[in-house]
């Protein structure tokens, strides 16, 4: 009897721990909130259009660079991919050079970005700019809800130029920011505009870090000469990884198919298709030498 209650445990561990053939671990480096839902989306909608099925499985903290440490210490193999936002990727790399995998990484699929923004609560007392920026306003302690490198970059850039105490209050993703400002223990949040315009019916967006200015929403570089700081979203692998045609081609076939290239643009994002997968070549290694320079001079 105990050598069949054995067998039958040993069969069943089999079962639980076995990988199918024709799954995909997605490893995602933040909690719930902005980037884990857009990188769960590409999951689910690559998901319905072929024999792959892509499994996300979060490692939050560090502002992603312990998803990154994970994803990096293994073989490259075309069963597992990464989340990615440009706060893990860019400028997680300037802060912390120890942290940059930006030479090994390849970006596969479309790409969603958008500006970053600062938002307060519906009922805020900071009804806009000025209110960070007119010294008639009395100077006060002011906590931001930040939840990664590019947010903070931000932060401490307006903190640079009012007259305000600010302080980044650094959270593990989007979900615990918005939480933390509604339950009034910040006073602020920066997060993408694409992610903060989907709560537009309790919070205000103050404004975009670029220098237009989207929906009638100012562009901060009138009160303070901020570059332009763009989040992005995408799923990517190691730049050594074989065969992933398979993987792409569902990511971005689901994402056609789910008709989401219109929506996210009503929702203040960007998308570029990236048909070469070479963005990290266009775009991201650009980006990290113009602000490279730009911390230099500084």
């Amino acid at each position: 009897m105990k050598k069949i209650s054995l067998l039958a445990l040993l069969l069943l561990s089999t079962a639980v721990f076995a990988t199918p053939e024709n799954d995909v671990i997605v490893t995602i480096g933040y909690g719930a909130g902005g980037t884990n839902t857009i990188i769960r989306t590409f999951a689910a909608d690559a998901d319905n259009v072929g024999a792959l099925k892509f499994i996300p499985e979060e490692r939050p903290g560090a502002n992603g660079s312990i998803a990154l440490k994970n994803y990096f210490n293994n073989t490259p193999t075309n069963k597992s991919i990464l989340g990615v936002s440009g706060g893990q990727v860019l400028f997680e790399a300037l802060v912390h050079p120890e942290n940059n995998y930006i030479d090994k990484l390849k970006i596969i699929g479309p790409v969603v970005s958008s500006p970053l923004a600062v938002a307060v609560k519906a009922d805020s007392k900071f009804k806009n700019l000025d209110s960070l920026f007119d010294k008639s306003v009395p100077a006060q302690r002011i906590n931001i809800a930040v939840g990664g490198e590019s947010h903070e970059m931000l932060v401490k850039q307006i903190a640079k130029y009012s007259h305000h105490d600010i302080q980044a209050i650094r959270y593990k993703g989007g979900g615990e920011q918005y939480t933390a400002l509604m339950g009034g223990h910040v006073d602020m949040e920066v997060d993408a505009y694409g992610a903060l315009k989907q709560k537009l019916s309790t919070i205000r967006v103050l404004g975009v870090a670029q220098s237009a200015p989207i929906d009638k929403v100012p562009s901060l570089t009138k009160y303070a000469p901020i570059p332009t700081m763009v989040n992005f979203f995408a799923t990517a692998v190691n730049k050594d990884t074989r065969d992933i045609q398979e993987i792409t081609k569902a990511i971005t076939l689901g994402f056609i198919k789910a008709d989401r290239i219109d929506s996210y643009k009503e929702n203040g994002y960007i998308i570029d298709m990236n048909p070469n997968s070479d963005y990290i070549m266009r775009d991201v290694i650009p980006t990290y030498k113009k602000w490279i320079k730009l911390l230099d001079k500084n």
